[in-house]
């Protein structure tokens, strides 16, 4: 899980805590993608990881967040 580049596309992979799905979402490039792990770790760490999953699956509909 991490960044990692698939076909010319960086994608952020995370499993989010409570084996409560998994994130995965493409960044345009490594320092968004970066920014973005930061930012959901982080929200783990504080625990505030629910809000941040529910702000970014009402967000954008194209994002895969389960």
């Amino acid at each position: 899980m991490g960044i990692c580049k698939e076909k010319g596309r960086w994608i952020v992979s995370k499993y989010w805590p409570h084996g409560s799905g998994r994130l995965r979402i493409l960044a345009p490039n490594h320092t968004a993608a970066k920014k973005l792990l930061n930012r959901v770790e982080s929200a783990i760490i504080d625990g505030t990881w629910r809000q941040l999953k529910d702000e970014l699956a009402g967000k954008r509909r194209d994002l895969t967040v389960s």
